[in-house]
């Protein structure tokens, strides 16, 4: 659990002065923030796993459904065209292959034919759009869009584009880190969990936690689990896109990585060398390892940090290896 930037909490211990305190204020870099329970981030290419698991469920596709992926996605009845982070497209494309190379195209139809209803129901059972009720005041719920929660906020009709973007984490789609950690440990265990806890142990009870049902009911097929596994641990190997470690994984590490538009595009090309620091691309990472036997699970959100598999999931082998050094040691 950390946030950066952060300060020195021992400015507070005798009291802060005003000078100190606007300085932490007025930064722009909000180091006061807590961006693990309080920010919220869309989860671009992140949320793909459990778009996955939402057509296997309602039986749209199944581990050999196949596309042809040319690099866009025309979205039936429209002139709209949406277009794969692959210009060239990814050829003939499976549900693991779309996984490990994380391929939009492919869940653009499968969103389209699921429509947003069915897709946010199975969202929905992975705690997207709600607080995880960690021991903290600022926790943000984020958002999972719906026709409801659009016509609340915006007083609009949903559309098709809208369920297009939501399959690959973008649009309205906001979630903060420490969701993405439940969600994939929900995934992972296949149960509703606990919600995560800050405090290792204690021997009273605390009636002010949430009493939150759990049960070991299965949140899905297991057979479902183990083809959106399959899928993450392709991530890292050599065609998927963290393959980058594919000769040096000693832990075994298994995730996916994600990328998030700060706006919208539109028709322009994305040229991080002439953007703005404060609207280049969120870089982000889910992981966990080893992925034969889970021990250790992990988020990464690099604020503007471009790409998720060049600049997060580094950041997330590093602390997986070193979490298994120490355990080693």
């Amino acid at each position: 659990y950390q946030s950066n930037p952060t300060f020195d909490p021992n400015l507070f211990v005798n009291g802060i002065n005003h000078k100190e305190w606007n300085k932490l204020n007025q930064d722009q870099n909000k180091p006061m923030l807590d961006r693990v329970v309080s920010a919220s981030y869309p989860p671009g290419s992140t949320i793909k796993p459990f778009v996955a698991i939402a057509g296997l469920e309602n039986k749209i596709i199944d581990q050999n459904t196949t596309i042809f992926d040319n690099g866009f996605y025309n979205l039936p009845k429209t002139k709209k065209i949406f277009n794969d982070w692959k210009k060239e497209g990814h050829g003939e494309v499976d549900l693991i292959k779309a996984l490990a190379e994380s391929c939009d195209v492919f869940f653009y139809e499968l969103a389209y034919k699921l429509g947003i209803d069915k897709l946010n129901s199975s969202l929905s059972k992975f705690y997207f759009g709600k607080k995880t009720e960690i021991q903290s005041n600022y926790e943000k719920e984020g958002i999972l869009p719906s026709p409801e929660w659009k016509k609340k906020s915006y007083r609009g009709g949903w559309n098709a584009y809208e369920t297009i973007n939501s399959s690959i984490g973008q649009g309205d789609f906001l979630t903060t880190p420490i969701q993405l950690i439940q969600a994939l440990n929900m995934l992972l265990l296949n149960r509703n969990i606990m919600p995560p806890s800050v405090i290792k142990e204690t021997n009273i009870y605390d009636d002010s936690l949430p009493n939150k049902l759990i049960d070991s009911k299965s949140l899905t097929e297991q057979e479902y689990i183990e083809i959106i596994k399959k899928g993450m641990e392709e991530v890292t190997n050599h065609q998927g896109t963290f393959q980058a470690i594919a000769n040096s994984n000693n832990n075994k590490l298994a995730g996916k990585t994600g990328t998030a538009q700060v706006f919208s595009l539109n028709d322009q090309v994305y040229d991080d060398k002439i953007l703005p620091e404060n609207l280049k691309d969120h870089a982000l990472f889910i992981g966990y390892a080893p992925h034969d036997n889970p021990k250790i699970s992990i988020a990464v959100i690099v604020e503007n940090g471009g790409n998720g598999s060049s600049t997060a999931a580094p950041i997330a082998k590093k602390l997986v290896d070193h979490y298994f050094k120490i355990s080693n040691e």
